[in-house]
C-alpha cells in the first residue's frame, strides 16, 4: 500500500498545473497569516501606546482640578478589547467595530455611537486574513485537484486498465482520494502549524482550527467524489463543482442580505445618539425638582440629598445626563437586540453556506464575531456604571476632593475581568 501511495504522490505532483497550486496556496495561507497577524499586531500597539498615553493624561487632569464634578468631565477613561492569540486568523468584528472607547461620566449613548461602525452582516467581500481563504479560496483548490479522478481516467481510456492492473479499484480510487485531499491539506496545515507553534496558543484552540482545515478539505473532497458520479466528463464535473461553490459560498449571502434586513430592519445608532443628545439639552430647561425625581427613580438611595439650590451643581448636571441615557434606554436595547437577530439569522445561513459557517466557527475561536463585539460593549456599559456612581457617591455626600480617593476609581480591566 504504501508504494502505491507513493506512486499516486508521484503522479499528482508530475502534474505542473498542480504543483504549482499547491505552492499558491501555500502561498496564499503564508500571505493571510501574515496580514492577518500585522492587523492584529497593531491593534496591540495601539491599545498599549493608548493605554500609556491615557493614563497620564487622566493623572495630569486630576492633578490640576480641585473639585469632582471637574475630574468626572474632564477625565477620559480608556475601554478596550484585547485581541485573543487566535484573534489574527480570523480578524471578524475587529475589522469593522471600535476596539478602543474613551468614555467619562457623561451620557454614555452618545460617546458609543458617536463611534457605531458595528457590521455584524454577511458580508461578500472579508479581510484577507487565514479565515478567508480558508471559507473561500481552499474549497477552489480541493476542487482543482478532485474534480477529475475518476472521469479524467475514463477520458484518456485508462480506467479498465487500472481496475484490472489494481487488483481492487475501490482502493486505487480511495489511495487516489488520499493523496490528492492530503496534498490540500498539506498545503494548508504546514504553514499554519507552524504559525500556531510560534504563537504558543492552547493545544485545544490549535486542535480545533486544525479540526476545521480538515473538514473542509474533507467536505469538499467528498462532494468532487459525489459529483464526479453523476457527470459524464471532468469538465463538466469540475463546471458542477464550480456551480456548487458559487452558489453556496457567494449566492447565498448576497440572498440573504435584503432578507435579513428586512426581517430585522434594525436602529441607527446614530439615532440614538441625537434622541440622548435632545434629551439631555431639553433638561437645562426643565425645573430642577423634575430632573432630580426622574433621577432618584434610578437612584432613591439619594433621596436626602438631592435639593439643588445653587443655579448650578454638579449633581444636578450629572443627574440630567444619566436621565439622557435612560430616555434612549429602550432603542439602546433594540439596536442590541436587532444585531444578536441578524447574528442568529445569518448563523441559520450558515447551514446552506459552508463559508459563512467556517467564518462563524473561526471569529468564535478567535473571539472576534459579533458575541466577542457584544461582550466588549457590555464591559463599557458596566464601566461606566461603576465610574458614574463613584461620582454620585462624592457629589450627593458632598466630600472634599483628593487625589488619594481617586485612587478607587473603577479600572476597566477589573470590570472586563468580572
Amino acid at each position: 500500500m504504501a508504494n502505491s501511495m507513493l506512486r499516486e504522490m508521484k503522479l499528482l505532483l508530475s502534474h505542473r498545473t498542480v504543483a504549482i497550486a499547491m505552492v499558491l496556496l501555500t502561498l496564499l495561507v503564508c500571505a493571510s497569516l501574515f496580514t492577518g497577524q500585522q492587523q492584529i499586531e497593531r491593534q496591540r500597539e495601539a491599545i498599549s501606546s493608548v493605554r500609556t498615553s491615557n493614563a497620564q493624561a487622566v493623572a495630569t487632569v486630576m492633578a490640576s482640578i480641585n473639585d469632582y464634578g471637574s475630574a468626572a468631565y474632564y477625565g477620559f477613561h480608556l475601554t478596550w478589547s484585547e485581541p485573543s492569540d487566535l484573534a489574527s486568523l480570523a480578524v471578524g468584528q475587529r475589522d469593522v467595530a471600535p476596539y478602543m472607547l474613551r468614555v467619562r461620566a457623561l451620557a454614555l449613548e452618545g460617546q458609543v455611537y458617536e463611534a457605531d461602525s458595528m457590521n455584524p452582516e454577511l458580508s461578500l467581500a472579508g479581510y484577507l486574513d487565514f479565515a478567508f481563504v480558508l471559507a473561500y479560496l481552499v474549497p477552489l483548490f480541493v476542487i482543482l485537484v478532485m474534480h477529475d479522478i475518476y472521469s479524467g481516467e475514463k477520458e484518456a481510456g485508462r480506467w479498465a486498465l487500472l481496475v484490472v492492473t489494481a487488483g481492487r479499484g475501490a482502493r486505487l480510487w480511495r489511495q487516489r482520494a488520499l493523496v490528492r485531499v492530503g496534498a490540500v491539506l498539506s498545503a494548508v496545515l504546514l504553514p499554519l502549524v507552524l504559525f500556531l507553534l510560534a504563537s504558543q496558543v492552547s493545544l485545544f484552540a490549535a486542535v480545533a482550527v486544525v479540526g476545521v482545515v480538515i473538514a473542509v478539505v474533507a467536505l469538499w473532497g467528498v462532494l468532487a467524489l459525489g459529483v464526479q458520479r453523476l457527470m459524464p466528463t471532468s469538465t463538466a464535473s469540475a463546471a458542477l463543482l464550480i456551480a456548487l461553490w458559487f452558489v453556496t459560498s457567494l449566492l447565498v449571502p448576497v440572498l440573504a442580505k435584503p432578507l435579513i434586513d428586512q426581517r430585522v430592519p434594525g436602529v441607527d445608532g446614530a439615532q440614538i445618539a441625537m434622541a440622548q443628545r435632545e434629551a439631555v439639552n431639553d433638561a437645562w430647561d426643565l425645573p430642577k425638582e423634575t430632573t432630580m425625581e426622574k433621577f432618584l427613580q434610578s437612584y432613591p438611595e439619594y433621596a436626602d440629598r438631592a435639593a439643588v439650590t445653587a443655579p448650578f451643581e454638579w449633581k444636578w448636571y450629572y443627574a440630567f445626563q444619566h436621565n439622557g441615557d435612560v430616555a434612549v434606554a429602550s432603542m439602546s436595547q433594540a439596536y442590541r437586540e436587532a444585531i444578536r437577530q441578524r447574528h442568529d439569522l445569518v448563523k441559520s445561513i450558515a447551514w446552506l453556506s459552508p463559508a459563512v459557517a467556517v467564518q462563524l466557527i473561526l471569529q468564535d475561536l478567535a473571539g472576534t464575531g459579533v458575541e466577542a463585539t457584544l461582550a466588549y460593549d457590555r464591559q463599557v456599559y458596566a464601566f461606566h456604571k461603576a465610574l458614574t456612581e463613584f461620582y454620585y457617591h462624592k457629589l450627593f455626600n458632598d466630600e472634599p476632593y483628593t487625589l488619594e480617593a481617586l485612587d478607587g476609581l473603577p479600572r476597566f480591566e477589573d470590570i472586563a475581568e468580572s
